[in-house]
């Protein structure tokens, strides 16, 4: 009788998180929909410290990088500078209309060794490693975030990078803030207080973690 109750709660609490997946991509994708067309005019004024992450990724002529969660394709100049034309870019995104901005914008440059992907971040699945792998205030966003961590370092090369930069919460007397800034997150699909820090430290990951702007955000590398 009791292992029949363990085995029911279980199913239930994986329907819980069937059902919650589902609503929170569909929410996402509504979300990106609606915001494509105007993202790259509205980010500037308060996704900070976008390069600072794509320069802790070390990159190198020749080097491939995966981008998750790429968008429109805001960092794909600034990482095409590193890697010059003898390296390759793969961007990684959910949302087809944030990636119909991007290859506008490939088409517009005329970048060849940009390849971009529609694919869930928490389980995708390429054939080629990365010498380095980029989140750019888009881990934030989701539901399944570890899994994404745990499918993004099965992709990376041994001494690869990935560089996250994501939104933390305030400390000193700006802390004082952070209900509001908090409440304005979650308004917005983000969840700014994962606990990366413990699960990297479960994973026994070398990483390194900096906050910037007094805690708006921060920047965590890990090392493979």
């Amino acid at each position: 009788m009791a292992v029949c109750n363990v085995l029911q709660l279980l199913r239930q609490e994986v329907q819980i998180n069937f059902y919650f997946f589902i609503f929170m991509s569909t929410k996402i994708q509504d979300f990106y929909r609606l915001h494509s067309g105007f993202y790259d005019l509205t980010r500037w004024f308060f996704l900070f410290n976008r390069k600072k992450a794509v320069k802790a990724m070390k990159l190198k002529q020749g080097d491939t990088v995966i981008y998750v969660g790429c968008g429109t394709g805001h960092n794909f100049s600034q990482i095409l500078r590193r890697i010059s034309k003898t390296g390759r870019l793969i961007g990684i995104d959910y949302s087809p209309d944030m990636l119909n901005q991007a290859r506008k914008k490939i088409r517009k440059n005329n970048w060849k060794n940009i390849k971009v992907v529609q694919a869930d971040a928490t389980n995708y699945k390429l054939n080629t490693k990365a010498n380095a792998i980029l989140y750019s205030f888009s881990l934030s966003m989701f539901p399944d975030w570890r899994q994404s961590l745990k499918a993004s370092y099965k992709h990376l090369k041994n001494r690869g990078r990935i560089a996250i930069i994501d939104f933390s919460e305030f400390n000193g007397v700006l802390r004082l803030l952070n209900p509001v800034f908090n409440w304005w997150l979650y308004k917005h699909s983000v969840n700014n207080k994962q606990e990366i820090a413990q699960f990297l430290k479960k994973m026994h990951w070398k990483h390194s973690i900096k906050e910037t702007r007094t805690g708006y955000n921060k920047i965590i590398v890990i090392f493979k």
